[in-house]
């Protein structure tokens, strides 16, 4: 086997390498024979990806929605934890906890737990953290001044809340990512934290739109990406419409984000089908 593409090959999951591997390397080398082509290379690159996420879901579309579905919820925990650790690690001094610690460690052992299962053991932590919100929202002494926050707060969370009593009842239990890459995500955040001044709400807002950003880049190669971010920037959408209010003149900003939602929705369930179909 010649080592021209022997690396970018890796991207390809080791079983298929074992069976496919060397005619994968041998019609690399037979198209290009003079020298190593970028071009070939990216094509095994993309190629290699997309098998990993074949085989991942399977070529299923609801196990692609389930993946999607798993990351969003994660991410929404992750932006949760962002300002209160930010400001316990002196990244966030103009922002001020009554607890700290307690915001803190709640959505990030939900988000712990989902990098191990996505089960009823995660789905209960989710739910138990939505409820916990909830209740504290609704002994706040501004609850009865503005109750739409709290209506817009209830939907957030029972559309979360179902989506991950769904994922416990009918999905195959994967966790949403793998430590390393949670991690990466959490830094992410934390770094975005870090450097904005917003609320959480803002926080996801960003890391929805990257989130999407991503997905559009990467839709050739993996539709999971653009489902989490679909799911993030519709339900941050809601979140905003509450915390503004009615007949607020930024409520335009939260249906413009519901569009971008829905276009993007119709462009990954497009992906989705070509996943489903694809020759690989």
């Amino acid at each position: 086997m010649t080592p021209r593409y022997g690396l970018v090959v890796r991207a390809y999951p080791a079983e298929y390498r074992r069976r496919h591997g060397d005619e994968l390397l041998a019609t690399a080398t037979e198209m290009h024979p003079a020298s190593w082509s970028a071009r070939q290379a990216a094509s095994l690159l993309v190629g290699g990806l997309r098998t990993r996420a074949a085989i991942a879901t399977g070529r299923s579309g609801r196990t692609a929605l389930m993946g999607g579905v798993r990351i969003a919820v994660f991410l929404y925990l992750v932006a949760l934890t962002a300002g209160p650790l930010a400001h316990l690690l002196g990244m966030r001094p103009d922002v001020t906890y009554s607890s700290p610690m307690a915001y803190l460690l709640a959505p990030l052992a939900a988000a712990a737990v989902l990098t191990v299962t996505s089960r009823w053991p995660a789905a209960l932590a989710v739910t138990l953290l939505l409820a916990l919100d909830l209740v504290n929202a609704a002994v706040s002494s501004t609850v009865r001044e503005r109750p739409l926050p709290l209506a817009a707060g209830f939907v957030f969370s029972a559309a979360l809340t179902a989506g991950m009593w769904w994922l416990a009842r009918k999905g195959d239990g994967r966790r949403a990512l793998s430590p390393i890459a949670a991690v990466g995500a959490l830094a992410a955040v934390l770094a975005l934290a870090a450097v904005l001044s917003g609320s959480e709400g803002e926080i996801l807002l960003l890391s929805s739109l990257g989130l999407v950003a991503a997905g559009l880049l990467l839709l050739a190669v993996d539709p999971r990406l653009l489902v989490a971010g679909t799911a993030c920037l519709a339900l941050t959408a809601v979140l905003f419409i509450g915390q503004w209010g009615p007949r607020d003149p930024r409520d335009v900003i939260a249906f413009v984000m519901l569009g971008l939602a829905a276009a993007c929705g119709v462009v990954g369930r497009r992906a989705v089908h070509r996943l489903e179909t694809a020759p690989y």
